[in-house]
Formats: structure tokens, C-alpha cells, sequence
């Protein structure tokens, strides 16, 4: 559930400052309570929206779903993580689909998520061994 994805992300993060020892690579320092409204509140940047990373995709994949599906529009094409997964994928693959349900198909949505996180999971995993 998103305790589980919050935990998984906090440790992605953490591998990733404990390399670089950039300690303020997401967000200046905050109070715990501060954490959910940046949350809601953060945006990628928009002159490059484009996701570089199976750790990026995920991060991507975790906040959309804690900021809430229904703000998703039944129109895949547009979406970032679509393009990651376009990128690394033939047409017709089952992540490509478990994407479009994502966005299409709220009765198996749930199925589609962590179909998709498991996925990406694995990638994070062969990019950085270490991290997951």
C-alpha cells in the first residue's frame, strides 16, 4: 500500500544521497509536517518533463498515485511515464497496457499499479543494483 511505497522511496532516496552526498537533491530541509503539502504541491519541471531513470519512473509512478488516480485523464499519450516506458518497450507490451489501464480502467487500476511498480522495480534493480 503507499506505506510500503513510501518506505520503498525513502530508501531509493536514501541509497541516492548516501552516494552523492547531496543531501538537498529533492527539497530544502523541512519539518515532517511540511511533507505532505510539498508533496501535493511539487511539480516536475516543465521545460524537460522527460523521465531519465527506472528510479525516476517510479518516483513518478509513487507520487502520482499518493497525490490521488483520479486526477489522471483517460488519455495516456501525454503522460511522462508512458514515454519512459515507450522508450524501453515494442507497442503492445504488458507494461505499455499495464500503463493505459492505469488511466483507462479504474475497476483494475489497483492490479495495473503494482503490476507496473513490480516492473519498474526490476529495472531500478538492473540500472542500480544496490538501490532497491
Amino acid at each position: 500500500g503507499d506505506c510500503a511505497a513510501l518506505i520503498s522511496l525513502a530508501a531509493v532516496v536514501r541509497s541516492a544521497v548516501e552516494r552523492s552526498n547531496m543531501f538537498f537533491a529533492l527539497a530544502r530541509p523541512m519539518a515532517p509536517g511540511e511533507i505532505p503539502s510539498f508533496v501535493r504541491g511539487f511539480r516536475l519541471p516543465t521545460a524537460d518533463r522527460a523521465i531519465k531513470s527506472a528510479a525516476g519512473a517510479l518516483a513518478y509512478l509513487w507520487r502520482t498515485e499518493i497525490r490521488g488516480m483520479d486526477r489522471l485523464s483517460e488519455d495516456s499519450r501525454e503522460c511522462p511515464l508512458r514515454r519512459w516506458i515507450s522508450s524501453r518497450e515494442s507497442p503492445g507490451s504488458l507494461p505499455l497496457l499495464w500503463h493505459d489501464g492505469i488511466h483507462s480502467d479504474p475497476n483494475r487500476r489497483e492490479l495495473f499499479l503494482e503490476n507496473l511498480k513490480g516492473w519498474i522495480a526490476k529495472k531500478v534493480r538492473q540500472e542500480e543494483p544496490d538501490s532497491l
